[in-house]
Parts: structure tokens; C-alpha cells; sequence
């Protein structure tokens, strides 16, 4: 669900073009009265981020606790609707996250993000699916280790999809890490939040910026300003 019904409306719409916010209201109204926690995961265009608050405003009063924000991939739908959906500033989308942080906890709110999805415990991968330790299957049949990599045709196949059911020689078929030292995208080598980012998604690299090693911009800039309010939130809790 992508927030305020403005947005929710015209990001995601129905088989006959109709919005959509009242149909999930509903269903979040349902199960927060059923006693079921729900995470409402946002993908946030550069319309949205000037109404950060509002939406915290409006998704607490329906009584969601959880809110995941994620900026528009260039890929997919969204790719399909470039000229009338646009991907976020990424300084810009980051420093008005780290603004709203304190003030979703006021009301009761958690806000999460990939940025900092390794924060706790920092790797060299930056999912389980570059890390070969989880396998959906695909609509069209296909086994995947990554949600976004859906079909053979995909540019990133050969990386995530399992070829012929061998499943023993796919495994053996690990990423190498793109942070380390030996790695090839030394925009990372000497970065303080290189294990904290891991390299980022190589799917929204790749849409990004063509080649699934080199780090896109909307990854890297907001982990390090996202990470810093988060290690001040952790220093400021420490001291108190």
C-alpha cells in the first residue's frame, strides 16, 4: 500500500483503471480488528516525500504499527509508467526520512527500510536471495531466489533462477561478494557502511545503472544518512 489514498489511487489501481485505497482500508480495518499486526510496505515516489507526516498520520489512525518505506525501482510497472511516476531524489527522500523517524515513534510507529535492514548483524549479501538461502516459485513456474527476478527472459536469469531443477549444481553457483576488498566496485572498498548495505540489491542495481556490481545511488546515499540517525538513536538510548 503506498500511503495517502492520493498516491495509493493512482500507483495502484484495479483491472479497469479504478483506485484502490478503499478496498485496502477495508481489509486493514478487518484484520487490525482481528487482532493481526500489520506492516504496510510503501513504495515511495518523489510525490510523496513531502507528506511523510501525513501518511504516518493516516496509517496510525487505521492503527498499522509497522510502516516499510522503500523508493521506486526503475523496473517492472514502473518502468512502464516512467513519464508519469517518478523515482525519489535520493539525499532528498533520505534526509526527510531521518525527519519523520522521531516523529512516527511519538505516535506509536516503527519505521523500517532495506538501507538499514543489516544494521544488527552486518554481511557481505545484501538478501538471502543473492546468498542462495531462499527459493520461491514464480508465476510462471520457475524456481527463484529473488522475488524480482521472475522469469527466464529476466537480464539477471542466469543469476538467480534455477536452470534444468539442478538445484545441487545452482547452489554451488554462489554470488561472490561486491563489497570486499578484491571487488571491482571500489565505490565501496573504503566505505564506513560497505557490510551495512552489502552491495545493495543487485536487481535494483542493474535497473539503476546497467551492471548489477555497481551500487545504485538511491542504495548507497540514503544507508549512510539513514545509518547515522539510527547509530545516534542507539547512542542517545545508551546514554539515557
Amino acid at each position: 500500500m503506498d500511503g495517502l489514498p492520493k498516491f495509493q489511487d493512482k500507483q495502484r489501481v484495479t483491472a479497469n483503471d479504478k483506485g484502490t485505497s478503499s478496498i485496502v482500508e477495508k481489509t486493514i480495518n478487518n484484520l487490525v480488528e482481528n487482532g493481526i499486526n500489520v506492516i504496510v510496505r510503501m513504495t515511495i515516489t518523489q510525490e510523496m516525500i513531502k507528506e511523510f507526516k501525513e501518511t504516518i498520520d493516516y496509517l496510525s489512525n487505521l492503527g498499522i504499527k509497522i510502516i516499510h518505506f522503500e523508493p521506486m525501482t526503475m523496473g517492472g510497472r514502473a518502468k512502464e509508467n516512467e513519464g508519469s511516476l517518478s523515482r525519489p531524489n535520493p539525499e532528498e527522500y533520505a534526509n526527510k526520512l531521518v525527519e519523520v523517524i522521531d516523529y512516527a515513534k511519538e505516535k506509536g510507529v516503527s519505521i523500517i527500510s532495506s538501507t538499514v535492514m543489516n544494521a544488527l548483524s552486518p554481511s557481505y549479501m545484501f538478501c538471502d536471495g543473492v546468498g542462495k538461502n531462499k527459493l520461491a516459485v514464480t508465476y510462471e513456474g520457475v524456481f527463484s531466489s529473488c522475488l524480482g527476478v521472475q522469469n527466464k527472459e529476466h537480464p539477471l536469469a542466469d543469476k538467480f533462477i534455477v536452470k534444468d531443477r539442478d538445484i545441487k549444481k545452482w547452489m554451488e553457483a554462489k554470488f561472490g561478494s561486491y563489497v570486499d576488498d578484491y571487488s571491482k566496485n571500489n565505490k565501496c572498498k573504503n566505505c564506513f557502511a560497505k557490510y551495512i548495505c552489502a552491495g545493495g540489491c543487485p536487481s535494483r542495481n542493474f535497473y539503476a545503472t546497467e551492471d548489477f556490481e555497481k551500487i545504485d545511488d538511491m542504495q548507497c546515499i540514503p544507508t549512510k544518512i539513514i545509518l547515522k540517525k539510527y547509530i545516534t538513536n542507539l547512542y542517545k538510548q545508551s546514554a539515557s
